[in-house]
């Protein structure tokens, strides 16, 4: 059986980091789709820019599957913080303070939800520089989520996977590289690659990124 370990480069990887950490760009994109799904309620215009944003985000961090990403995102509670409604966040920058407030009640919901021991799905990380970018993100996932008085007790809308040729994919990387091809395994394997690389520099090595990766092998 033959074992696809393509990784993307680490070229690529940091332009994928710079692109998707373009907040005023993506933020003003993901206002409008979902802007536009609230006055017509046509679910079928709507091209779940703010869900792909916030996946590609949390996949630049975790080493979570799919399926992980798009059930185990949980709602939001926005009162502690000065977020009011979309038109307060296109007018307004989310602050670290208020970001580090969601961030922390998504990571403490990933702690309790975990059964399986260490691993990479019982932990929850966004590097410092894109917490202003996720937090964004995933705020307006939370009010489009109210707004559409949806049952979901996720935030995460997007199907079982990312079609290039098909919207959310295509919308959201229409200004990207011509071509690129986003894969959750592929992305999976190029962060723990880059996990095990820094580590080894540090003096560590193989047993911390398998705790990032736990399923994943030395020979992987």
């Amino acid at each position: 059986k033959e074992v696809d370990v393509e990784m993307y480069s680490l070229e690529e990887y940091h332009k994928l980091y710079e692109y998707a950490n373009q907040v005023e760009f993506h933020k003003k994109k993901a206002m409008t789709d979902v802007k536009k799904l609230l006055s017509t309620m046509d679910r079928s215009k709507y091209k779940k820019y703010d869900s792909c944003w916030a996946y590609i985000l949390i996949q630049l961090t975790n080493n979570w599957r799919h399926s992980t990403i798009i059930t185990q995102i949980p709602r939001i509670d926005l009162s502690n913080t000065k977020i009011e409604n979309l038109d307060w966040l296109m007018e307004n920058d989310i602050s670290l303070e208020d970001a580090n407030i969601i961030i922390f009640q998504i990571g403490r919901f990933v702690t309790k939800i975990n059964k399986t021991g260490v691993s990479a799905e019982g932990i929850f990380n966004i590097g410092e520089p894109l917490k202003i970018a996720f937090a964004t993100a995933i705020s307006i996932c939370e009010l489009r989520v109210r707004a559409t008085c949806e049952d979901s007790l996720t935030l995460i809308d997007l199907a079982s996977c990312l079609v290039p040729k098909l919207n959310p994919h295509k919308e959201f990387f229409k200004e990207f590289t011509v071509g690129f091809k986003f894969e959750n395994r592929k992305m999976n394997r190029t962060l723990t690659t880059l996990i095990w690389s820094v580590l080894r520099h540090m003096g560590r090595g193989l047993k911390e990124s398998q705790i990032s990766r736990s399923h994943m092998q030395e020979r992987t």
